[in-house]
Order: structure tokens, then sequence, then C-alpha cells
């Protein structure tokens, strides 16, 4: 049981460090929510495909030099960012003109768990109602659920695509409570993107970690607002 062992720090109502954070045990926790692209799995497989191989196809298909390539796509994501276009396979591929759900297909080797990621899912979902709640794109999360068998390691799987709603939208985290009925006061909530848990906290979710390290070949980040962590583990510490 997940009570017999040493209790950890998630979550609270008071700031540790200037974070917002509270003292709890898993005992407090009756949900799980949890985010794919840099929470669960390895971010190194998007990163590839939107800061390598998007670029290389844009060049190729409207002729133009890798530097022109970047900062046209960069541009234009700088302006969606936040919104659910952001997210959309669909979207991007109108504007693109190049099938990105193909683009993932043919990177899909690089798709991976975090570091003990699996191993966490197989220790909580049969206690904790556990969720994935996540921006991708069906189709992307299509591809990574093939490979990885997401879906059988959880109760369910909410895409923002469902409610056409970004997680840094309030309108999300009310249509998950709806399927969910999740109370805030006993809900976890882990994710990599600083933004959509700072939306979360917004909606009363009081238990959160933010992932430091999301992408297995770069640098650890920190937060100034949420406690971090850099491998699953260490919730039980």
């Amino acid at each position: 049981m997940l009570n017999r062992e040493p209790t950890p720090v998630l979550c609270a109502k008071r700031k540790v460090e200037n974070k917002m954070s509270a003292i709890c045990s898993w005992n407090d926790i009756k949900t799980v929510l949890l985010d794919v692209d840099g929470t669960l799995l390895d971010l190194h497989f998007d990163n590839s495909v939107w800061d390598n191989s998007l670029p290389e196809a844009f060049a190729r298909k409207h002729n133009l030099s890798m530097s022109e390539s970047r900062s046209n796509l960069y541009q234009h994501m700088r302006k969606v960012r936040g919104k659910i276009e952001f997210y959309s396979f669909d979207y991007w591929s109108s504007f693109t003109k190049i099938d990105i759900e193909k683009l993932h297909e043919l990177q899909q080797e690089k798709i991976a768990f975090r570091k003990d990621a699996e191993w966490f899912l197989s220790k909580i979902s049969g206690k904790k109602a556990t969720f994935i709640a996540t921006n991708a794109d069906r189709k992307s999360f299509g591809i990574k659920d093939t490979k990885l068998g997401l879906t059988s390691k959880v109760k369910g799987v909410f895409s923002s695509q469902d409610f056409q709603s970004p997680k840094e939208e309030q309108a999300f985290w009310s249509a998950v409570q709806n399927a969910t009925g999740f109370e805030g006061s006993t809900t976890l909530m882990i994710d990599d993107n600083e933004k959509v848990l700072e939306a979360a906290a917004s909606y009363g979710i009081e238990h959160l970690r933010f992932v430091e390290t999301p992408d297995s070949q770069k640098g650890t980040r920190h937060s100034s607002k949420f406690i971090g962590i850099n491998n699953f583990v260490e919730l039980f510490k």
C-alpha cells in the first residue's frame, strides 16, 4: 500500500520557498492527473519533430533556407502558443502544407517513457484514479499509444482536442472535472508546463508538481512557482 511507504511532500496551501506547495501524504490523494509529453514521455521525440524535421520539410516544400524556415515557423508558433491551434496537427498541416502526422510516424523510434514513468504508472494506477490530461492532438497521442499502450495503463485519457480548449484555459479543467468528478483538494497534477500548472492551480487543484527534465537530451529547468521533480521516485522519498 502507498501509505506504508515514506510520506512524500506533494503540495500545499502554504508557501515553501515562495513556491506553491502543501504538506500532504498519499493518503490525501484520490485522483492523479498526468501530462504526457515531457512528463510521462521523453520530450526528445516531440522536440526532434518540431525543431528539426518540420523546419527541414518546410524549407524543402517552400524553397527556403533553414534560417528562413525556422524564423517563419517560430514566429507563427509564438502567435498561437497556448491556444488550441498550437497543438492541432490539422492546423499545422494546413499552415505548412506538410503531413504533420507522417513526420511524427517517421520519427516514432524515438518515442520512449521518461525514466521510471512506466514504473510509476504501474505503482499508482490500481490505487488512485489515474488519468492522462494532455494537450497532445489525438493523432499525436495515437502514435504514442500504439507503441507504448498508454491507454491501458490509466483509467481514462483526456485531450484538449476533445473539448477544443487547451489546458491553459479553465474550460479544460471544468470539462475534466465534469467527466471524472475530481476534487481539487485531493488531486495531484504533474506537468512540465508552468502555464498549465498555473491554470490548474487557478481552478483549485492543490497538489502540483513541475517536471524539471522533460527532454532527456537537454538540461534541467526550474520553476519559480512550483516544486519540481526530476523522477517520479522522488514523490516517495
